[in-house]
């Protein structure tokens, strides 16, 4: 195996582990966050007009930091990721095109998936929220509670999004092991092979 491909599969394989432990953290904490909230039910001196529960407000503002440093993680590890694929695709195209096409469509799906979560389905979570936590200042307890329901109703593409994610990674990393425990050898050079001894007289 090259130099090349082998920092290239190494990159490859701590970047997606990183994502995978970054994304079952993030939702092992959201999961166990609102609970505890429940428990403790609090009343936030931010929201002193708000006449709602304030459960969602605490933990929303504790889970958006959560998911929000999620994010950037996983947008960091995406880019490592997709880099170590594309230096492995160029170098061992040639040798193993149908590995390499399984890795590049693992890529694309992963970039697209990660890319709406992040710019469309992420941005539209993150208007509906500073739209809530401003009517919630504000004292418009019934806009809140609207802008509440619509969050809810998000959560099911939220989970889904990111459970896709993290079997896309999960896939990759896969994928990758797989292909470095069934690389070729490298080709010997006869040229490099010591001389054969001279036979005896």
């Amino acid at each position: 195996m090259r130099k090349s491909v082998r920092i290239a599969e190494i990159v490859h394989a701590v970047s997606l582990g990183v994502w995978l432990g970054v994304i079952l953290t993030a939702a092992f904490a959201a999961a166990s966050l609102f609970p505890v909230m429940r428990q403790l039910d609090p009343t936030l001196g931010a929201y002193p007009a708000f006449e709602g529960d304030h459960v969602p407000l605490a933990g929303g503002r504790i889970a958006v930091k959560i998911f929000l440093f999620a994010d950037l993680a996983g947008f960091l590890c995406l880019m490592l990721a997709g880099l170590s694929t594309l230096v492995w695709i160029l170098v061992e195209w040639p040798r193993r095109p149908k590995a390499a096409a399984i890795r590049s469509t693992l890529l694309l799906a992963l970039v697209l998936v990660f890319g709406y979560n992040l710019i469309v389905h992420g941005s539209r979570l993150n208007e509906r929220s500073k739209a809530y936590w401003t009517a919630a200042e504000a004292g418009h307890t019934e806009a809140a509670e609207q802008h509440r329901a619509a969050i809810r109703d998000m959560h099911p593409t939220s989970r889904n999004l990111m459970a896709t994610t993290a079997v896309l990674a999960l896939t990759s990393l896969l994928t990758g092991l797989w292909c470095v425990t069934t690389a070729a050898p490298p080709a010997r050079d006869a040229a490099s092979d010591p001389p054969a001894p001279a036979p005896d007289p």
